[in-house]
């Protein structure tokens, strides 16, 4: 297993209107601590912008379903040891959260954007199987022809536009109150 870090959430901005976001995905790049490489894991918009909330240090208006879930663990006395991004088959990757809980060890099956973002809310490292990383990893270099092959892949239709950091302003935009 390889120790990785949250690097950035990318998404893809119109090229007329910037910061107008044209794609519902999200893009979630995790980067080796000792190393280059890159993981781009395809997620839901909401699970990226949650991810992206906590990056820029900003917060959604309302508690997320990943800041209920570090409350439970906290008043149930459980913590998150680790996560892991386990495999990738048929172009999904799968992943798991392993507890401590009363003394003992649970590993619990979890989607990546479900694992990561409990992660980055208790310090928890993230890991990726040498095996996963050795198949999907990548240089910077390669990214932006990788997301173009990948929403080409994934039957996407991408609107002309460049993928960009998911920034504090363009989240504000998506999340303005009623």
């Amino acid at each position: 297993m390889i120790e990785m870090k949250v690097d950035d959430v990318i998404v893809r901005v119109s090229a007329d209107a910037p910061p107008t976001v044209v794609a519902d995905q999200r893009v979630v790049l995790l980067k080796e601590q000792i190393g280059e490489r890159l993981l781009p894991i395809w997620i839901g918009a909401a699970e990226g912008n949650a991810l992206a909330f906590r990056l820029t240090g900003d917060s959604p208006p309302r508690p997320i379903t990943s800041d209920l879930m570090v409350e439970l663990l906290r008043v149930t006395g459980g913590r998150v040891d680790r996560v892991a991004i386990t495999a990738l088959r048929a172009n999904t990757f799968y992943a798991t959260v392993v507890l401590g809980v009363d003394g003992r060890t649970e590993e619990l099956d979890a989607r990546p954007s479900d694992a990561m973002n409990l992660a980055i809310r208790v310090g928890a490292p993230i890991l990726v199987d040498d095996a996963v990383l050795d198949e999907a990893g990548l240089t910077p270099e390669a990214l932006p022809d990788k997301l173009d092959r990948d929403a080409e892949g994934m039957r996407k239709d991408l609107a002309p536009g460049e993928w960009t950091s998911l920034s504090a302003e363009i989240l504000r935009s998506l999340h303005t109150p009623p």
